[in-house]
């Protein structure tokens, strides 16, 4: 129920939508079918219009119960979709009061002939109907994975209210309508259904139903409550969709106080009429699908950043640990140029000092070489990943990030060197001369 017929809509939709095949809608009664990446539609739906009969249906569905293809048994020509014409009846001529004399309503009536094999109605009564045609076949652009149309038939907004308009006139909705309470009822005495009318079949004896529904819910099947249940807003871009979202919370929270001030004054609120009822404000129901998709896709990375940093952290604890060895192994072989420095007024300040020198040093240029490494890397990585996606700069290390990590360089080192610095001035110079 889009408006595909509307130059700003349309113009949206085939942003996100090739036309494969016919053209796009250009009057309230044309419509299109959108099919998959593969041109796939569910078997049901080619069924509903008509372009399987109920023997092909059965046994496409048996051959795939039993794992066999059956791709080319359901293979439509696209010829044979564009131009399709189906007629759209109205309440008033689908339902007439039952000639039985019980209260309710009889689904379809005596006007309608045999309906034809190729799904193609043949009544005596199609001056009361709507024709309508399927003027194209849309099919989501390359490199696009959601777009705002449902795979299926889809028709203009005008188209959609005309019917909602003409259905809320009518004779069986008015008596829905004009019940005094929310009683459950079942007003269709019977139902011919969507797959027998376009399966050639109709049946001498009503298929009946005994499910009970609510006054409510049965007008609104009938098409008879053009109060849209849901509204899909799509925002031109992130900041919009946040504005969006706090305008919402915004009005939530002012319906939130509206009813606490209806709840502590009661009929002298603001919010309430003469007769003690609320008449205020109510809550916007609202999903943030990409908010929630974001959110998912946010837990797995940030799932997927614990697990690395934990790896990094015991890689850096091993890393220090082995610099501390290996600094350690360096005051054992110098412990003779040790004495010596002792010898001529080094103090052991000093002799710590050349050793954190050097610890610092080898941070720091390790530090350097593996941010170089690292830009190196995020450049050859950038160069392959920017074809393939179609996003620049993907892989990116911001200038902050990698002084950060030279200096974690510098202080995970310099830590490594202490007690190797602090063991190398303790030692006596005495023995550190005799020390070979």
């Amino acid at each position: 129920n889009t408006d595909l017929t509307n130059d700003n809509y349309g113009e949206y939709v085939l942003s996100q939508y090739d036309v494969v095949s016919g053209n796009f809608p250009e009057n309230e009664n044309e419509v299109v079918l959108v099919v998959g990446g593969s041109n796939d539609v569910i078997d049901l739906t080619l069924v509903q219009l008509g372009f399987m009969t109920e023997e092909e249906f059965l046994d496409l569905f048996l051959s795939s119960s039993d794992g066999n293809d059956s791709d080319e048994l359901a293979a439509i020509p696209f010829d044979r979709i564009v131009g399709k014409e189906y007629t759209l009846y109205g309440n008033d001529t689908l339902y007439k009061p039952d000639s039985t004399g019980l209260t309710g309503y009889k689904y379809m009536y005596s006007g309608f002939s045999q309906i034809g094999k190729d799904g193609k109605p043949s009544t005596i009564n199609s001056d009361e109907g709507r024709t309508i045609k399927i003027s194209g076949i849309l099919r989501l652009k390359d490199g696009l994975t959601y777009g705002c149309l449902s795979d299926g038939l889809c028709i203009t907004e005008s188209l959609l209210t005309d019917y909602i308009a003409d259905n809320i006139q009518s004779a069986i909705v008015k008596e829905l309508k004009a019940a005094e309470d929310n009683r459950v009822v079942n007003t269709i005495a019977g139902e011919l259904t969507f797959e027998d009318i376009f399966e050639g079949k109709l049946v001498p004896a009503a298929k009946f139903s005994s499910t009970a529904t609510t006054l409510t819910d049965l007008i609104r099947s009938l098409g008879g409550n053009d109060t849209p249940s849901g509204i899909s807003v799509y925002a031109r871009n992130f900041t919009t969709k946040e504005d969006m979202l706090a305008y919402m919370d915004a009005w939530n929270t002012a319906v939130s106080a509206a009813r606490q001030d209806f709840e502590k004054n009661g009929a002298n609120s603001v919010y309430a009429d003469e007769n003690g009822e609320y008449i205020g404000p109510t809550e916007v129901n609202y999903n943030d699908t990409v908010g929630t998709l974001m959110g998912m896709v946010n837990t797995i990375l940030n799932a997927i950043t614990y697990v690395l940093v934990a790896f990094t952290a015991i890689s850096l604890v091993v890393s220090t640990v082995m610099i501390g060895v290996i600094t350690y192994v360096s005051v054992v072989e110098r412990t003779k140029e040790i004495g010596i420095l002792r010898s001529i007024g080094a103090r052991k300040r000093d002799i710590r000092h050349v050793f954190n020198a050097e610890t610092f040093i080898i941070g720091l240029c390790a530090g350097l070489i593996g941010i170089l490494v690292a830009y190196f890397i995020q450049l050859i990585i950038n160069l392959i990943l920017t074809p393939l996606t179609g996003i620049s700069g993907l892989a990116a290390l911001p200038l902050w990030q990698a002084i950060i990590m030279v200096c974690v360089s510098v202080v995970l080192t310099l830590i490594s060197g202490l007690i190797p610095a602090s063991a190398a001035a303790k030692k006596d110079p005495v023995i550190a001369l005799r020390t070979e």
